[in-house]
């Protein structure tokens, strides 16, 4: 049950709504407080929304990537109950510059996970969250595996001064400028990332 503006009852416990996060036309996602401490609540629309974001958690967690951890689930009420992460998206890092080394072990690490798993994420940046010395993804998108180099052929593209990576950018901060790197230095640096992480 949701109480409009105010709070949402989850549970038989009342939780303080601080904002909405996100929205979409298959839930709402809801920054809220309960006893000091903050939490997220994702409030389904209909019960086959509610069932494919469970599915779709044990299909994450089941491939070992890290995804913030379910607390709670209400199937009466179609609603799911996650710790509130205040970490700092990959998308808003490169904004501010550079990414340092340490996100793209974590990020070569993922892939791996998600190879053996046959699964293939979703590499644009505001995806993925790095919080507490941990790579998080955070969104639920997915499909099935077409090609074990989609990182090193596509999806790292975004994460380093690409073309691509700052035309995508830009679709978030049209003010983002940026010079790309030129073909040979994109290239330099995707195998010498893939030499020092791949796995």
């Amino acid at each position: 049950m949701i109480l409009k503006m105010e709070a949402i009852l989850f549970k038989h416990k009342l939780y303080e709504i601080i904002e909405t996060l996100a929205e979409n036309e298959h839930e709402i996602t809801q920054l809220v407080k309960r006893k000091n401490r903050h939490f997220v609540i994702k409030a389904f629309k209909n019960i086959d929304a509610f069932y494919k974001h469970l599915e779709t958690y044990h299909v994450f967690k089941k491939a070992g990537i890290h995804i913030p951890k379910l607390l709670r689930k209400d199937k009466k009420a179609y609603m799911l109950l996650f710790p509130y992460m205040n970490g700092d998206y990959i998308s808003d890092l490169l904004l501010n510059g550079d990414l340092d080394d340490k996100y793209f072990k974590e990020l070569f690490d993922m892939n791996a996970f998600m190879k053996a798993a046959g699964i293939e994420l979703d590499f644009h940046p505001d995806n993925f969250m790095y919080y507490d010395k941990t790579l998080y993804y955070m969104s639920d998108k997915y499909s099935k595996l077409s090609n074990k180099n989609v990182l090193v052929e596509d999806g790292i593209h975004f994460w380093v001064p690409s073309k691509e990576g700052i035309q995508y950018l830009k679709t978030i901060d049209p003010t983002y400028t940026k010079t790309p790197l030129s073909s040979a230095e994109l290239n330099k640096m995707i195998v010498l990332l893939s030499i020092k992480y791949w796995w």
